[in-house]
């Protein structure tokens, strides 16, 4: 069993020093005092509070800091002699930092309990970020993605692109002619993005310019254009669901992420974890146990990742929202429960709702639904 030193909750008292401060010098003292002075850190936190993420880097500096000040070396990677995993956690009166202390087959934990301030509170943890989900049409043809245009949603699916009226009429134009233009895979994707004066259906080995007004028009056409997945884009594999954009390995999602090293993108590859990589391509971190389905959303009051989850019931999958905190993703909010498994998950070009395909399994039937980001107090 592990060790667990347990601090008294200090008192805080108008002109006192800033609880975090307080609490990184406490716990990297008693960290310390565990390894040993001079030995090598490998330290990774998490966030388990609703602090925002600005704040939580913010209370990692003070802990490196402070784990300096007080003997120890912080080791370049995430490995070393001792590992330190710090969660940052919090109740009603107080502000509770947990440090897991592993050296060998030994396992330490300390605690720092630090009073809240009366009246005071981070401005970016006032809001708690919630997946909303609102259902736009569901079919018995396999969705491939969908985009809402006002009362009106186009639709693409395996057999056709349609376009579903607010009046509940609906105008299809088939793609065949468009999929005998290559080889589709056994499990093909297809993606609606804004392009020109109109709108494109990008779907293996072709693309297809699309009118809306005044009726449905589709002119489909061979391509190997980048498919709009992220703000750099990528080729899909010829023949193949996946995608390839060198200098990285070939992935299923891709979704911008930024973090206090700047720009970063998190890759879901073939050979299973998701992957963080820098501009150059570089691994910065792994991602165990993601899935195959990433995707970024982004609002007034937050920037977010999506990836999707087992969920609650049996074959049902869950939308969990997280944020990037020093190469680590943190979850944000409870998951969303969904009615089946996800079998598509796209971002939006312009900071709007989320898009994610459900398959129902007990009805048999595919459901679109809009994504977005509640942030409540």
């Amino acid at each position: 069993m592990p060790a667990l030193l347990l601090l008294a909750i200090s008192s805080w008292l108008p002109g006192a020093a800033d609880p975090f401060e307080s609490a990184a010098a406490e716990l990297a003292r008693r960290i310390v005092a565990v390894a040993g002075p001079l030995e090598e850190v490998a330290l990774s936190v998490r966030n388990a509070s609703r602090l925002a993420a600005p704040e939580v880097e913010r209370c990692a500096r003070l802990l490196e800091r402070e784990l300096t000040r007080a003997g120890a070396r912080l080791a370049a990677g995430s490995t070393g002699p001792v590992r330190v995993t710090a969660t940052f956690s919090e109740n009603v009166e107080s502000w509770i930092w947990v440090a897991e202390v592993a050296r060998g087959d030994a396992r330490d934990v300390v605690m720092a309990v630090e009073a809240r301030p009366p009246g005071r509170s981070s401005p970016e943890a006032r809001f708690e970020p919630v997946l909303e989900s609102r259902l736009l049409l569901e079919q018995a043809e396999p969705i491939l993605d969908v985009l809402p245009l006002g009362g009106d949603v186009l639709v693409l699916d395996t057999r056709a692109l349609s376009m579903v009226r607010s009046t509940g009429a609906i105008e299809s134009v088939p793609l065949v002619q468009a999929a005998r233009s290559g080889r589709w895979p056994r499990d093909p994707r297809g993606l609606l993005a804004t392009g020109g004066d109109g709108f494109r259906a990008f779907i293996p080995a072709a693309v297809c310019e699309v009118a809306v007004a005044p009726a449905l028009r589709v002119q489909c056409g061979p391509s190997d254009a980048a498919w709009p997945i992220d703000p750099d884009g990528a080729r899909p594999a010829p023949g193949r669901n996946y995608f390839a954009r060198p200098p990285y390995p070939p992935f299923y999602a891709s979704a911008p992420a930024g973090d206090d090293d700047g720009r970063a993108w998190l890759l879901t590859g073939l050979d299973g974890p998701a992957r963080l990589y820098d501009r150059d391509g570089r691994a910065l971190a792994s991602l165990p146990g993601w899935g195959s389905e990433a995707a970024s959303l982004e609002t007034s009051c937050r920037r977010l990742l999506l990836g999707v989850r087992p969920g609650a019931q049996p074959d049902t999958e869950a939308v969990r929202a997280y944020e990037l905190v020093r190469r680590q993703v943190v979850p944000v909010g409870p998951p969303l429960e969904l009615p089946g498994v996800v079998t598509a998950l796209w971002g939006s070009q312009d900071r709007g709702p989320a898009r994610v395909i459900v398959y129902n399994g007990k009805t048999g039937r595919y459901a679109a639904f809009l994504l977005s980001l509640a942030c409540r107090s």
